[in-house]
């Protein structure tokens, strides 16, 4: 099977079975958890490796117990307080720290390059709570409302965007933008990704943003005006432009070319979802600010 109908593939299968799971609030929740766990993963895979293993645990433990306690507090009422609860496996997780960097240093030791090492280490511990549980976090308030129901078509519909936005990159990319002479965006970050697949990519995601508008007008799904989903549209491409290319200057910086192998294809989920951690909570923060949710 050649390299673009293994991508072909596979990507219809994830679209399937995160849009499946998107519909119906009782598999939202173990969606959210496995994609987080996944992530997580596979950035301390391509940063740690087996290094700090235990406090790694902890801190995939400490976002699962973050979503699955926001959600109680849609679903339940249960009050935002709870969620201070995810400081203990944090706390659990610099105290692990702390003994791991001291076990693994020489008595008496001040070398500057092993105190920088447990820095660095540290730092790469963190990040994800920033980079991937954040964004997973606000993703909820796209889905739910003040009174808790749930309505998965935002966040379908953004994710759409995201998904097609890339397609359009991807088929642009590849017809104008491995010409002689074409203009790439960062070739030191990403060599393949050219301007003219940026601007494939925004014109596909405005189409599909008009589309999507009738669509979910007609039917009733959202009520949400033309030009909300024109800036959408914007956001999308621009921040999710700038999702990749962190992306795949933090692959480049470990020296990888995918995050994972769980899609054929595509890589990993953080591959998959690089673009998804930066838009949703730009698009989440200016929905806020015109008072659309």
């Amino acid at each position: 099977m050649s390299s673009l109908s293994k991508r072909i593939k596979s990507g219809i299968i994830f679209f399937i079975v995160v849009a499946g799971a998107l519909l119906c609030k009782c598999t939202f929740l173990p969606l959210l958890v496995i994609i987080g766990a996944i992530m997580m993963g596979e950035y301390y895979s391509m940063t740690l490796s087996k290094r700090f293993f235990r406090e790694q645990v902890f801190m995939i433990s400490a976002v699962v117990f973050a979503l699955v306690l926001l959600f109680l507090t849609f679903v339940t009422g249960l009050g935002h307080k709870y969620l201070l609860l995810t400081l203990i496996p944090i706390l659990a997780t610099c105290i692990s720290l702390i003994f791991t960097a001291t076990s693994e240093s020489p008595r008496g030791s001040a070398d500057e390059g092993v105190i920088h090492d447990r820095v660095r280490g540290a730092a790469h511990l963190m990040m994800p709570v920033l980079y991937i549980a954040l964004p997973l976090l606000l993703a909820q308030f796209l889905v739910f409302d003040g009174e808790g129901s749930y309505t998965p078509w935002l966040l379908l519909s953004v994710l759409i965007l995201i998904w097609l936005n890339d397609v359009g990159a991807y088929v642009f990319g590849m017809l104008l933008g491995q010409r002689k002479g074409s203009r790439k965006i960062l070739p030191g970050v990403s060599p393949k990704k050219s301007w003219a697949g940026f601007w494939g990519g925004t014109l596909t995601t405005f189409l599909v943003a008009i589309l999507l508008y009738f669509v979910t007008r007609t039917l009733s799904l959202l009520e949400i005006s033309w030009w909300h989903w024109i800036v959408m549209a914007a956001i999308v491409s621009v921040f999710g432009l700038f999702g990749d290319l962190f992306e795949s200057l933090l692959k480049r910086a470990c020296n990888v070319k995918d995050s994972g192998n769980i899609m054929p294809g595509h890589g990993g989920l953080l591959d998959r979802f690089d673009a998804t951690l930066f838009v949703v909570p730009v698009v989440l923060l200016y929905l806020k600010l015109v008072c659309v949710i």
